[in-house]
């Protein structure tokens, strides 16, 4: 949320969400599994940064329609 709030257009928006995304997939995951607080079975950390990204991705396109829409009636 923070990530949309303070990057207004797509391209700040994704370079942000691949630096974030690359931080919690390939820094924090691999700490949590460390600590033995994540278990990685049948997943990668790779699989882990396309899905933040896409999350993320998809995340904004349904804010951005839902305020579109709001801003219409």
């Amino acid at each position: 949320m923070v990530v949309y709030q303070f990057f207004k257009t797509w391209k700040s928006y994704l370079w942000a969400i691949i630096f974030l995304a690359a931080l919690f997939s390939y820094v924090f995951e691999p700490l949590f599994v460390l600590s033995n607080m994540f278990q990685l079975d049948y997943w990668t950390h790779t699989y882990s940064f396309i899905g933040f990204c896409l999350l993320s991705i998809l995340s904004r396109w349904i804010v951005l329609k839902i305020l579109s829409m709001s801003k219409q009636n």
